[in-house]
């Protein structure tokens, strides 16, 4: 498992690109009604493929929005 942080670099289509802003142009397509912390929320999924600094494999980033106020 890997932190992710508002400052980490990822490699997204050959491009270095900050986590924050990645996250902020991705939009959610998938809906899932979720149990957190004693309450339900409405999640919405979504999933890139990207390269991190440490290894150049590549991952698959999942984004989760709703839950709180950050993703």
């Amino acid at each position: 498992m890997i932190r992710l942080t508002a400052k980490r670099k990822l490699l997204y289509h050959n491009k270095w690109v900050f986590a924050a802003q990645l996250r902020k142009r991705r939009k959610s397509k998938v809906k899932l009604p979720l149990f957190y912390k004693g309450k339900m929320h409405d999640a919405y999924l979504s999933h890139v493929k990207v390269q991190i600094t440490a290894s150049r494999k590549d991952i698959y980033l999942v984004l989760v929005y709703g839950i709180t106020e950050h993703p």
